[in-house]
């Protein structure tokens, strides 16, 4: 009697042992699965957040090289290139909204424009009327173009809150407004160059 009690206390362990393993199994598991998940969850919000940075990226050369063409109306060689690697990337950054494209390239053609006349006006004194006025126009249409462009890509860079968009601004390192809601920047009036008519 004594060794079948032994012997059914033995299964009794040996039961309570495999119920034990099966269970650490199951927990090691699950925990592994947690990880799994986890780094799934991160490297998700990583690729958002390069996504969203490739994307303001653009909007940003965008500003500078309009702020480059009012400023001085003159291409800035480094702010040009740059402007022409976002133009490019915009087309398969925003694939599925192809006139994001469409306006940087014409934005593209404009700049050169625009260095063309203000390079005729700095050599000529007296620069013909309609030089003046086709650089006036081209002027005035980068302000409404740069003003549309930005309603356009709010839909792609507004992400939440303002709190949030600003907050993910900074982190970007790329804002020159840091700290404030890019959603109600005005685009400047552009400068009157010598030459220029009176309208």
């Amino acid at each position: 009697m004594l060794s079948s009690t032994l012997k059914t206390n033995a299964e009794l362990v040996q039961i309570i042992s495999s119920i034990g393993l099966g269970a650490f199994s199951i927990v090691q598991a699950s925990f592994l699965a947690y990880i799994a998940y986890q780094k799934w969850v991160t490297n998700n919000k990583k690729y958002k957040l390069d996504l969203y940075n490739e994307k303001i990226q653009i909007y940003f050369d965008a500003l500078d090289l309009y702020n480059e063409l009012i400023s001085s109306g003159r291409l800035n060689k480094n702010v040009f290139r740059q402007f022409i690697k976002s133009k490019l990337a915009s087309r398969y950054l925003f694939s599925d909204d192809i006139s994001i494209f469409n306006t940087l390239d014409n934005m593209h053609d404009v700049a050169l424009r625009i260095d063309a006349y203000r390079e005729r006006i700095d050599t000529d004194p007296n620069p013909d009327v309609e030089s003046t006025k086709a650089f006036q126009a081209d002027l005035a249409w980068c302000t409404t173009t740069i003003d549309e462009f930005g309603k356009t890509m709010t839909k792609y860079l507004n992400q939440g809150s303002s709190e949030f968009r600003v907050n993910k601004l900074n982190a970007v390192n790329l804002n020159p407004f840091r700290g404030k809601d890019i959603k109600g920047l005005d685009a400047p009036s552009p400068p009157q160059f010598p030459g220029e008519l009176n309208q």
